[in-house]
């Protein structure tokens, strides 16, 4: 495989080669899942790259929208904070210390989409055609492609600077969607 530097901002790198030649484990370098054996990876400051493995990972037990709630958690921790901090104030502490850090959540939380994140997964799913009875249907019911459109839609959900993938089928699948989520992402609903 020859020397690959770099991708600017809004180019596209397509990787072709023979099998065995080292395109996944490139891609999982880029992504972060593998470290390089020599050499360097460096990513520019505040890239988040998503990657959407050949095959997703084992479903578990979990549901469709369980498995995209985890996108979730700092936020839903953040909210059980803000319950917390709010029990707290209504059993009397109003100490200034308690109104700050109330008022530093409150911001951290609506600056972070908290009181919009539970739409998110409904937008998202929609968006990729799950019909409504799947979403709580455990992942491991789920056809391969609909678990590879699961997985798609976390990537969405966790709204990465740029995504990594090696199956031309979701290429195929990214291509179909990506006007869609185009759209979705300028809506406001992102």
């Amino acid at each position: 495989m020859r020397r690959f530097s770099r991708a600017g901002p809004g180019e596209r790198v397509g990787l072709v080669g023979s099998n065995g030649s080292g395109k996944t484990t490139l891609l999982r370098i880029i992504a972060g899942q593998d470290l390089p054996t020599d050499g360097a990876c460096r990513r520019a400051g505040g890239l988040r790259i998503g990657y959407l493995p050949q095959e997703p990972p084992s479903p578990g037990d979990v549901t469709l929208r369980q498995s995209l709630m985890v996108v979730f958690e700092p936020l839903r921790q953040l909210e059980r904070d803000l319950n917390d901090l709010t029990h707290r104030m209504e059993q009397g502490d109003h100490a200034p210390a308690t109104l700050k850090k109330l008022g530093r959540l409150q911001q951290e939380y609506e600056t972070a989409g908290g009181y919009g994140y539970e739409r998110r997964i409904p937008q998202v799913l929609e968006g990729l055609h799950f019909a409504a009875d799947l979403w709580e249907l455990p992942l491991a019911h789920l056809s391969g492609g609909q678990r590879t459109r699961a997985y798609l839609a976390k990537l969405l959900l966790e709204a990465p600077t740029c995504c990594c993938w090696t199956s031309r089928r979701t290429t195929s699948t990214w291509i179909r969607w990506s006007g869609w989520r185009n759209g979705w992402g300028r809506s406001g609903a992102a």
